[in-house]
């Protein structure tokens, strides 16, 4: 049986950032002058990698993180995949280069589809859109909430609303016997049992 731990116990809001320079561009400062800044927003390209729209030049030098795993470079990222991009921009060209770009899931585990656009993963409150990305496991299509199997696990990225429902950007299949994760604050620990979130660990 999969248990969770202690050691995952909070995930960090992010929140953009813009440097110097008059308006914005999908949370990016506009402009020509330079400056750096920290963005965060759903991988919608590649080609170098756009994130919310916004071009963002990857090179030998830029540190791609995913789920912890250092150095995995762009090809780790996936569309839908909520990352959070360091980025300086050319006071030049006005063209935005990646220092580096991080991605953390917000929660993986079993799924139970609750209606036609909402499910619950370890009891976190998940909502789907015409935008969510879905993906199979290689062996196992997954293009809607119609084609998840019953109990499988399921990797969530999205953006949390103001309810606390994560707003999928991303449903990813997982194989059979993947780990769970769940992000969240400890609360109610007693001996070996925990609280997370709304979610009793042990």
């Amino acid at each position: 049986m999969n248990t969770l731990s202690k050691g995952v116990l909070v995930a960090l809001g992010l929140v953009t950032l813009a440097s110097c320079g008059g308006g914005s561009d999908g949370g990016i400062a506009a402009g020509g002058t330079g400056g750096t800044g920290i963005s965060q927003g759903p991988v919608s390209g590649f080609g170098s990698v756009y994130i919310n729209g916004v071009k963002f030049n990857t090179d030998g030098a830029t540190a791609t993180t995913v789920e912890d795993s250092v150095g995995t470079g762009q090809a780790g990222l996936k569309l839908g995949m909520v990352a959070t991009v360091e980025w300086e921009k050319d006071a030049t060209t006005g063209k935005y280069r990646a220092k580096s770009i991080k991605y953390s899931d917000d929660v993986q585990g079993p799924a139970t589809v609750t209606g036609a656009t909402t499910l619950t993963v370890l009891g976190q409150s998940v909502i789907v859109d015409a935008l969510t990305v879905f993906e199979g496991d290689g062996t196992t299509s997954l293009t809607s909430l119609a084609d998840l199997p019953v109990g499988r696990v399921v990797e969530v990225s999205g953006l949390e609303d103001n309810t606390g429902a994560i707003r999928a950007t991303r449903i990813e299949l997982k194989g059979v016997g993947a780990e769970y994760e769940l992000k969240g604050i400890v609360s109610d620990s007693s001996g070996t049992t925990f609280t997370l979130g709304t979610q009793a660990c042990s």
